[in-house]
Parts: C-alpha cells; structure tokens; sequence
C-alpha cells in the first residue's frame, strides 16, 4: 500500500462508521419495535433462536467494528499530527482529513495545480520516510 492509499484510509474509515452506525441504529429499532402477541393460542415451534441475544451479539460487534475503524482514523491522523514540517502537516490535514480536492486545495493556498501536486508529493515522501519504520504501510 502506497502513502497515497494509507492516507486516504481515513475517509474509508469514517464512510465505514457512518454504515455501521446507521447498521446499529436499524438492529435497536427492530428491538424496539419487536413485540410478542399474547392474544392467539400458542404453538410450539422448532428451529426458533432467541432474537434478541442475537441482536445483542450483532451490536456488540458492530460496537467492536466501529472502535477499531475509529481506532485506525485517531491513529493515521495523530500520525499526520506528528509531521516535523509545518506545510507538510498542513496540506495532509487539508488533503486527507479535511477531505479537499486539489482544486479547493488551490484556492485554499493560492498556489498552482502543479505547486499543490509538488507539495503533496513532497509530503507524501517526508510522511513515508517518518513512518517507514512502523509498518504502518502493510
């Protein structure tokens, strides 16, 4: 995985959360809505399972999912956050956390398509050459 597509994990992340959070929110409503009918005659049935110990286990591991995707976003952020170069740690954060295209980039900075490009690149590298040694790349 290249620093392009490290970085950009960030944005996956939160897009993942969202689904898994709207996810959660669909299996507590059903919970919520769930009733049992008292006034008919009871019938004994097989193969039932117990609906709300398995809606418990999907929202622990939705919760689970969510923590480690949240997890993952706290730590490619804190690790933009750690840039030794004041213009590197800026156009990452615009770039990747703040979701900027490279045109918003231009006007946000004034410079050129092909400055901005340069600036990424060179921040791309210095990221890269930082972090190298943490396996954060695998």
């Amino acid at each position: 995985m290249n620093t392009k597509r490290y970085l950009e994990q960030i944005k996956r992340c939160e897009i993942m959360i969202k689904n898994k959070q709207e996810e959660r929110k669909r299996i507590m409503d059903m919970g919520i809505s769930t009733t049992v009918p008292t006034d008919r005659e009871r019938v004994q049935t097989f193969g039932t399972s117990d609906l709300t110990g398995k809606a418990g286990t999907e929202l622990a591991l939705l919760s689970e999912q969510i923590d480690f995707l949240a997890n993952r976003r706290a730590k490619i952020i804190s690790q933009i956050d750690g840039m030794d170069e004041l213009q590197h740690y800026e156009i990452l954060t615009y770039r990747y956390v703040h979701h900027m295209s490279i045109f918003e980039l231009m006007d946000h900075f004034g410079y050129s398509e092909r400055h901005i490009e340069r600036l990424l690149k060179a921040a791309h590298t210095a990221f890269e050459e930082k972090y190298r040694g943490q396996c954060v790349f695998a």
